[in-house]
């Protein structure tokens, strides 16, 4: 034997060897595949290209399908399916184009149950052919628990909608752990907390129309991180398990106005650190408006009662003082006597006045209704406007005409247009324009206004609910009894009128008495 024949020789005997370890190797893995399509728990299916009957399924396709493995073999695709037309030339070439892929199905079931499956295609060879090998893989549980989360959720986003009260979720930007102590914990709800969502309930008491609005503002930019209040609520909510029911807050609205809300909150805390809160809340800021009011209107009442009381009981003793003295007058010659006497006669009608106050924001001043001509009225008071008003004020007056008259004590009337006068003239030290006008609404034209303008310093808001009190002012000490708007608001009550009051700090104020043409005592009165 050559060399050249040697060396073709050892050539040949290697090509075989590396041929034999091949076919050992093709064999391992085609005795592998095998074992894995048999014991796997999902079920598989080689089915014929052309037709989609099954060439091969493994016993888990026999229990999912509930035929005996002999009796599935040979059916075909369309015999399993829930579905018309399966067995596709389009989904055949969608499958031998890409080589693999995944498609919806749904079979039935010996039993005649339907199930949705996902259906995992790939072309493999089987036995010198092409077949298409799938593995199906039972989603109907997942898509049954999917439908009900989705129809869930949309009972969730309708409920969210339609709702009365305002209902969110804040999430901490970062999770704060909850093993900090409570006044840090406080201070990051205030800076990591933001609103993840909301519904148009939350929004519309922030005077916001759109919830979009309002998300991704953090929770210091409603809830007042320094007012005492809602510090002592995030304290309660840290100490009882980050939960809370019917807890009150101050919040701020969009225009910086506080707003009174009550707060049921649930938070979530996941590894040790709270990550975000539901909750729902309610504006109780018209409810809050109203005890305030009722409480008010419980001490004035009171305050009336004791005013009255005393009022009367005072009268009869000025009524006393008042009488001597004019008695001791016609009989004094003495010129400083005299100068005494005229003292005590001018205090004591000061103080008559100030009974007059008293009984008339008590509402039991003695009224003698009489048909009044609102213009030769207002042109009387004009006469005791001029001796009040400054000449740096310019008083400027506006009747409507053929106004005609109304069913009043003129009496209470002018004492309403004074009182409101002066302070009008005391609003206004370095001058201005004091304006009267009498007019009907047009829209309630069984009633009379009487409207008090001045251009002065105006009210602030802080101190505008407590006007009307009794003993409430703002001027010096002796410059003022704070009886006078306190006593309009009596004789109005006592008419059966309503007071309402538009002003501005460093614009102006202005007053405006409803009052009926019809004198009629209101109920209670």
């Amino acid at each position: 034997m050559s060399g050249a024949e040697l060396e073709a020789y050892i050539l040949e005997i290697e090509r075989l060897r590396r041929r034999v370890a091949e076919l050992e190797h093709a064999q391992e893995v085609h005795e592998w595949g095998a074992q894995l399509f048999t014991e796997s728990t999902l079920p598989q299916l080689l089915l014929e290209v052309e037709t989609g009957a099954i060439l091969a399924a493994n016993p888990a396709a026999a229990r999912f399908y509930g035929y005996p493995l002999p009796e599935l073999i040979g059916k075909r695709c369309s015999e399993l399916s829930a579905q018309e037309h399966c067995w596709n030339t389009e989904l055949v070439q969608r499958v031998l184009q890409s080589r693999y892929g995944t498609e919806p199905a749904l079979h039935r079931t010996a039993s005649g149950e339907v199930r949705e499956l996902e259906a995992h295609y790939s072309v493999i060879r089987f036995r010198g052919r092409e077949v298409i090998h799938a593995i199906l893989n039972d989603v109907t549980e997942r898509n049954r628990l999917m439908r009900e989360l989705e129809a869930s959720e949309q009972r969730y986003r309708t409920f969210m909608q339609l709702a009365n009260e305002g209902i969110w979720c804040y999430e901490a930007a970062e999770p704060i752990p909850i093993d900090l102590p409570e006044e840090e914990q406080i201070e990051l709800m205030f800076t990591r907390g933001y609103l993840a969502e909301c519904n148009p309930a939350y929004a519309r008491m922030y005077g916001y129309d759109n919830p979009e609005e309002l998300v991704g503002k953090k929770l210091g930019e409603r809830v007042i991180s320094d007012n005492p209040q809602n510090r002592e609520m995030l304290r309660f909510f840290i100490r009882n398990g980050y939960r809370m029911e019917l807890v009150e807050s101050v919040d701020r609205d969009h225009e910086g106005k506080e707003r009174y809300i009550l707060n049921s909150v649930v938070g979530v805390v996941e590894n040790g650190s709270l990550v975000r809160a539901w909750g729902v809340q309610i504006d109780i800021t018209e409810l809050r408006r109203l005890q305030k009011e009722l409480e008010q209107a419980y001490r004035l009442e009171s305050i009336g009662r004791l005013a009255g009381g005393v009022a009367h009981d005072f009268n009869n003793v000025l009524t006393a003082i008042l009488g001597y003295t004019e008695m001791a007058l016609e009989r004094a010659t003495d010129e400083t006597l005299r100068r005494y006497l005229e003292g005590v006669q001018k205090a004591a009608q000061r103080a008559a006045g100030l009974t007059r106050q008293l009984l008339a924001y008590a509402r039991k001043q003695v009224s003698q209704p009489q048909l009044v001509s609102l213009p030769e009225w207002l042109d009387d008071a004009r006469t005791l406007l001029a001796r009040l008003i400054p000449e740096s004020v310019r008083l400027e007056l506006e009747i409507q005409p053929n106004i005609g008259s109304m069913t009043a004590d003129p009496d209470q009337l002018t004492q309403i247009l004074l009182n409101l006068a002066v302070n009008a003239r005391d609003a206004m030290p370095a001058g201005g324009v004091l304006t009267i006008r009498v007019y009907s609404p047009p829209k309630t034209p069984d009633h009379v206004v009487l409207e008090v303008s001045d251009t002065g310093m105006g009210i602030p808001q802080e101190i505008l609910p407590y006007i009307f009190e009794p003993f409430f002012t703002t001027k010096p000490v002796g410059q003022g009894t704070g009886m006078g708007l306190a006593a309009v608001r009596g004789i109005v009550d006592q008419m059966g009128g309503r007071i309402e009051v538009d002003t501005a700090v460093g614009k102006g104020t202005t007053f405006r008495v409803f009052l009926p043409r019809e004198f009629r005592k209101p109920e209670g009165g």
